[in-house]
């Protein structure tokens, strides 16, 4: 089974286990929410504010597909929750990129190489 195919049935099975009644969220196993001990330049991670204003949650992701559903579990909570609890909500993905300092790096807002952020990518998958 090719890993695109693994990626897009995983993706089916979490947003069809949001939909049910459940103590806790299902488990991705290339997701983190610890930072990795030895970041590295290329390195992505989710970032999630639900209501803004308040300080952003991050989910440390090995991949593109692995950023996409984190980002759609993320929002089907928030929409669980409702708009008593969340009013409003926004996220993305980020890089780590070098800076001058080795032992540093700065997270940015991901794009691919035509320059398209990943939110842009998913409304036209979600298109056609």
């Amino acid at each position: 089974m090719s890993e695109v195919k693994r990626m897009l049935e995983d993706m089916d099975r979490l947003e069809a286990a949001w939909k049910e009644p459940m103590i806790r969220p299902p488990v991705l196993p290339m997701a983190s929410f610890k930072a990795p001990k030895d970041p590295k330049e290329g390195d992505l991670r989710v970032w999630w504010i639900s209501n803004l204003g308040t300080q952003p949650l991050h989910v440390y992701v090995d991949s593109i597909p692995t950023a996409k559903v984190v980002l759609k579990v993320l929002a089907a909570h928030d929409l669980h929750l409702g708009d008593d609890l969340v009013a409003t909500n926004t996220g993305g993905l980020e890089v780590l990129e070098a800076t001058d300092d080795p032992t540093e790096g700065e997270w940015s807002d991901w794009e691919d190489e035509d320059g398209n952020s990943l939110e842009y990518l998913t409304e036209m998958e979600d298109e056609s």
